[in-house]
């Protein structure tokens, strides 16, 4: 952290108010990232299902195309 970082005094109620509001946003964007994450982390799974059973079917067919 910078020197000029750091605040030589008390902050004023305005200061105050404007870094909760900022701290609750991004609060905010984070509860929403994590939920889009949790989303994204589902449809993966959902996908990857998906492939395997494509895959699967792919190889049964190619079995019973060969005989």
């Amino acid at each position: 952290m910078d020197s000029s970082d750091l605040s030589d005094g008390p902050i004023t109620l305005q200061e105050y108010l404007e870094v909760k509001k900022a701290l609750a946003s991004s609060e905010a964007k984070v509860q929403q990232l994590m939920k889009v994450n949790n989303n994204l982390s589902e449809e993966l799974r959902r996908l990857q299902k998906e492939s395997s059973l494509l895959s699967l079917h792919s190889s049964i067919v190619s079995f019973l195309a060969r005989r």
